[in-house]
């Protein structure tokens, strides 16, 4: 299930909109072809010659399918996971908040979520001068959230229960 969960994270990379996340799907599937776990599964072959991004991203959402629960793969859950990635790249200096602020942009524009606008906003206004305080205590609470959260439903609980 651990290789499962590598293609989730390469897969929410590609469909939150990261840069070259597709080559990371490829080298998933050309993992699991060399150790030849899959038994001929058709779906990771032609993943792994895959080179472009969308035909990557229904493959792996179609092997996704079978081996994770359907609520991990629903928008605001991927969502979720995106920002978690953004949250560790911000944590980790490899991104500003400069960069941070576009990422949010383009997730806006792909998944529709409150806790994402809202969160943009704040970040929106954090690059523009304002105060920072507001994006960083909102960003580090819905890392948290989504940290402990394996989907979209237990976000919200989590976020219900404070």
């Amino acid at each position: 299930m651990r290789m499962i969960e590598q293609l989730l994270k390469h897969y929410c990379r590609l469909a939150g909109g990261w840069r070259d996340a597709h080559e990371d799907c490829i080298e998933w599937a050309v993992q699991r072809l060399r150790e030849d776990t899959d038994r001929g599964d058709l779906d990771i072959a032609l993943l792994a010659g895959e080179s472009t991004a969308e035909p990557v991203q229904t493959l792996a959402r179609s092997i996704l399918a079978r081996h994770v629960d359907a609520s991990r793969l629903d928008d605001e859950s991927i969502a979720g996971q995106c920002l978690l990635e953004l949250h560790r790249e911000y944590r980790a200096g490899t991104v500003d908040i400069e960069a941070v602020d576009r990422r949010l942009m383009s997730l806006n524009r792909r998944f529709d979520a409150l806790w994402l606008v809202a969160l943009g906003l704040d970040c929106e206004r954090a690059t523009a001068g304002g105060p920072a305080d507001a994006f960083e205590r909102g960003f580090e609470r819905l890392a948290r959230l989504w940290g402990r959260s394996r989907d979209a439903d237990e976000f919200h609980a989590h976020a219900d229960t404070g």
